[in-house]
């Protein structure tokens, strides 16, 4: 609810009154509508360095300005966090580490199904009892949670990658990409619902050819 510069909460003709604009907030709460608002929620920082012939990564994804679990609002909802380690010929390097982004991340040959890919995944998942399908967004049925790994407000996730540095030395680059999702894929392709990913934020880190090794 950010201040936008308005000095009324009604309009004169409705007894509107002048008031101090620091006193005056936003109600328009668009919500995960608002692509910018999204953008300007979470926060991604990495580190990484190079130990006995491997790249260390550490990624911390903090939930800065929601006030409330994120994702949240609609079951269906759901963030991925990609994280990838490319040579200087954008080669993507081995992943070495368990950290990965589970099944409901997208399951295929299509260029945004990331299962299986270092990274993970935030949502709240339901079970439905009587068919098991999971996760589903029929919050009407009965269902049972399997599983929440949402970030809290204020609350700080951080996950460690391990990928296998290349052979000749050279730089290796470090992306964190943090993806929001209207709906889980499989939901959105049985649907065929043209849900496009949304960029929440991403962050880079560049190893240089001649690192320190640990």
């Amino acid at each position: 609810m950010p201040r936008r510069g308005a000095r009324r909460i009604a309009l004169l003709e409705k007894g509107g009154l002048q008031r101090d604009v620091s006193t005056v907030f936003s109600h328009l709460m668009p919500g995960a509508a608002d692509e910018a608002l999204l953008r300007d929620t979470a926060k991604v920082e990495m580190d990484a360095r190079i130990r006995e012939g491997r790249i260390l990564v550490e990624v911390r994804v903090t939930n800065e300005k929601a006030g409330h679990h994120i994702p949240t609002d609609h079951p269906a909802r759901n963030i991925l966090l990609l994280v990838t380690a490319t040579d200087a010929r954008r080669t993507e390097l081995e992943h070495l580490g368990t950290q990965r982004i589970p099944d409901w991340g997208g399951k295929g040959d299509d260029a945004d199904d990331y299962a299986g890919r270092p990274g993970k995944g935030y949502a709240k998942i339901l079970e439905e009892l009587w068919t098991e399908v999971a996760p589903t967004a029929a919050y009407w049925r009965q269902t049972v949670l399997r599983a929440d790994t949402r970030i809290p407000a204020k609350g700080v996730d951080i996950t460690h990658y391990e990928f296998r540095r290349p052979s000749d030395g050279g730089p290796v680059v470090v992306k964190a990409r943090l993806i929001f999702r209207r709906a889980f894929k499989v939901l959105a392709d049985q649907k065929s619902w043209k849900v496009p990913d949304i960029l929440m934020n991403e962050t880079t880190l560049t190893i240089s050819s001649m690192p320190k090794i640990l």
